[in-house]
């Protein structure tokens, strides 16, 4: 289709207009028609940000043309951008340096990595009418160099560069390192230009460093399975709108459930002992785990003493632990205005049971000697019993908090004289005082065994 002339009415925001994917047969593999800007638009080209007209050159026939565009075909590592600048006369030139882009010698790349962390201080970097900005150069670990500014400087412009010879750099690199600006300070950070053609960055991983080059509207995309992320370059700096490893994150934490935990010396498998809860009495770690919760699956009717560890001994000595129960981080604010905040343990009884309370309670377990909740039914001899009580190993055969529910066919208690005692410590076989012997019935037999 052949082009048609048009005419800017008012209200025309240049800032914000983009050129987009103009490719025809006559652009060949270019992703921007650059005949047709070059014959049509007037756009000049420049190979990369570095060689842009300079608005400080001496030379005034090479500074740029007010409203003229410039095609900037790749970035410094030498990859495709094409990028779009239009210079406005009307806006501040120049600036101190706010941000560098530095271009490494690939073959250092193994040099630079071998000496991470090591730095080249001080270096001045004075360029054409820029003076004052002073660079702090940081081997990083992916073979780059960081330019840290210690300086700003004034009257930079946007694409002043430098070059310092690899040997002449405390690395004593064999290739050449080049400087460039791409950021100023002030209200202008691009300086005279508009980069009217917000860019949109693919990195393959997460891990990879954000795009150095950016503009106000920059897009980042990583394209990682399971990793994906989106981010936009804004008020100078990369922003992230989305990422899924933050969300995932987020979820979990919604999870207050943390685990389960018994004891110290507990042989419950996969459960955490007391000692390796946090230590709430840490402010640092409290808040951390504030309504995070972990199950009791330890020894049940377990009675917290008070040197138990973390913060549990302090808040819950003397609490009896049954399986199900929750162990939950707390806050208190204090108790007058500007008070810290302080972090404890609470005790929440387990409602809801889980499958080892539920068995300790009504699953008519043999008894053996150990701790019992009130409630529990455990079956001797034939017979069943509950506990109308907490119940501990100490308690010993003459403990009345069990009662007979069912009994032997002749209609007494069926429990020999060691094991079913009077209230009065007689000897005689028979019930507690108050329960009716009737042949033929249940006998309710406050006994234990």
């Amino acid at each position: 289709m052949s082009g048609q002339p048009f005419r800017a009415r008012f209200g025309f925001d240049a800032d914000n207009q983009k050129l987009i994917q103009l490719q025809d047969p006559a652009a060949g593999t270019d992703g921007v028609n650059l005949q047709t800007l070059r014959r049509e638009a007037g756009f000049a080209l420049a190979a990369r940000v570095g060689n842009l007209p300079n608005p400080n050159d001496p030379d005034p026939s090479k500074r740029p043309i007010n409203g003229r565009g410039y095609l900037i075909q790749l970035d410094l590592d030498g990859s495709p951008v094409d990028r779009i600048a239009v210079w406005d006369d009307s806006r501040p030139a120049t600036g101190g340096v706010a941000a560098i882009q530095v271009l490494e010698p690939p073959g250092d790349k193994a040099l630079i990595q071998s000496q991470v962390g090591s730095d080249d201080g001080g270096k001045t970097f004075d360029v054409n009418a820029g003076t004052g900005c002073v660079l702090d150069l940081v081997a990083q670990p992916d073979g780059s160099i960081q330019a840290r500014i210690t300086s700003p400087g004034t009257n930079y412009a946007i694409g002043d560069s430098i070059t310092w010879p690899g040997p002449s750099l405390a690395w004593n690199l064999v290739g050449s390192v080049t400087a460039v600006v791409v950021q100023l300070t002030g209200p202008a950070s691009t300086g005279g230009w508009h980069f009217v053609d917000p860019q949109i960055w693919v990195q393959a991983l997460r891990s990879a460093p954000d795009p150095d080059w950016a503009i106000e509207g920059d897009l980042s995309v990583v394209t990682e399975k399971n990793h994906e992320q989106l981010k936009v370059y804004t008020a100078g700096a990369w922003q992230t709108v989305y990422d899924l490893d933050t969300i995932r994150g987020m979820i979990s934490a919604l999870n207050l459930f943390q685990g389960t935990v018994q004891q110290v010396g507990g042989s419950v498998v996969g459960a955490l002992p007391m000692d390796g809860l946090p230590d709430v009495t840490v402010p640092a770690t409290g808040v951390q785990h504030v309504s995070q919760y972990w199950v009791w699956v330890g020894t049940a009717g377990y009675v917290v003493k008070a040197g138990d560890p973390n913060g549990v001994g302090a808040d819950l000595a003397g609490a009896a632990l049954q399986v199900g129960d929750w162990l939950q981080v707390s806050s208190r604010p204090g108790l007058n205005p500007g008070d810290p905040v302080t972090y404890h343990w609470s005790h929440i009884g387990g409602d809801l049971l889980a499958k080892s309370r539920a068995d300790a309670l009504y699953g008519l377990q043999p008894w053996v000697a150990g701790n019992y909740e009130q409630g529990a039914i455990i079956t001797y001899q034939g017979n069943l019993y509950r506990a109308t009580g907490g119940v501990v190993p100490t308690d010993g055969s003459r403990h009345n908090r069990c009662t007979v529910v069912a009994d032997s066919a002749d209609g007494r208690c069926a429990q020999r004289a060691d094991r079913c005692r009077p209230a009065d410590g007689g000897t005689s076989e028979g019930c507690f005082p108050g329960a009716e012997q009737r042949p033929g019935r249940r006998e309710a037999c406050a006994v234990f065994v």
